[in-house]
This record gives structure tokens, sequence and C-alpha cells, in this order.
């Protein structure tokens, strides 16, 4: 996640912490401790931590508007800081990760294959750029293929049975 400062590692550091802790307290702490986090550092990362986290307190105590609030606005931020703010960072792994997750919960929870297709496309392309893990590309793959699918069920437009084709499985 390449922080740029001692500041950025610390925030790194508390956000990838809060994840074992956030099981043992209540979500406010949880939201407190984040926007005290973020009062010092907007990192990509604990934007990315904190849907993550979020999604896993969707799991445990059931989904709220709030928290389904929190995860979007978390991960577009996230997505938006390291496109326009941390631009080093549209060659990491971190990137792809990001916008595949996005892509399904996005998918997942809202049904929004439409959108979510979108961040997928750019995750696989990012994988066949860069070569660097075979086996993520063939997961983002097989999730590109399967939305393809689902969006050709329901529109019937060939055009994503075609896309669907052109995705590569290593």
């Amino acid at each position: 996640w390449a922080p740029r400062n001692n500041i950025e590692r610390m925030s790194i550091a508390e956000a990838f912490a809060l994840f074992s802790r956030h099981r043992f307290q209540l979500v406010s702490k949880t939201i407190k401790e984040f926007d005290e986090i973020l009062a010092y550092s907007q990192h990509p990362f604990v934007k990315f931590q904190r849907a993550r986290i979020f999604q896993d307190i969707i799991k445990q105590n059931g989904t709220k508007p709030e928290y389904l609030n929190i995860i979007t606005k978390s991960y577009e931020e996230a997505i938006w800081s390291m496109t326009y703010d941390y631009t080093y960072m549209l060659q990491t792994k971190s990137y792809a990760a990001t916008l595949w997750f996005y892509a399904l919960f996005l998918m997942n929870t809202f049904d929004d294959h439409s959108t979510g297709v979108q961040y997928l496309e750019k995750a696989y392309e990012w994988h066949v750029e860069y070569k660097i893990d075979k086996e993520t590309q063939n997961k983002i793959a097989n999730d590109l293929k399967s939305t393809y699918w689902a969006l050709y069920k329901k529109t019937k437009n060939n055009a994503y049975k075609a896309e669907r084709d052109r995705v590569i499985l290593l």
C-alpha cells in the first residue's frame, strides 16, 4: 500500500489492527476510531479497510443502510484517491484488488451487475497488463465471465456473450 510518510504508515497500522479488534467492540466505537484515523490520513488503505470491516460488521450484525453507505463511500473514496492523488498506486495489486472487491460488493449486495462489471473489467485488464498474479487473474476472470453471463441472461444482449467468450483463463 506504499505509505508516503510515517503518519500514513501509522494510520495504516491502526486501520489494520482495527480489523481484529472491531468484533469485540460496539460499532459506534469502530466508526469513531476510523474517524480519528482519517483525521490524520486519507490514505486509500484506511478507506479500503473501513469498507472491509463494515462488510464484516454486516455479516455479524445484519445490513443497515448507514453501513451500506459507509462501505460504498469507502470503496469509492479509496478508488478516487488512488486515481487522482495516489496515482503511483495504479500500478499495484492493491488497486486491482480494490476494484475487484468493490465490484463483488456491488453485485452481491445491490445486484448491480451493470456497475460491478465495469470495476471487474478494470481489475481484469490490470492483471492482463501487469501479469503478476495468475491465480487472482483467473478468479477475477471467472467473476467477470459469470457477470457477463448474468447480464446476458437479464438483457438477452449478445454483446455480453461475446465479451464473456473473450475473457481468457490462464
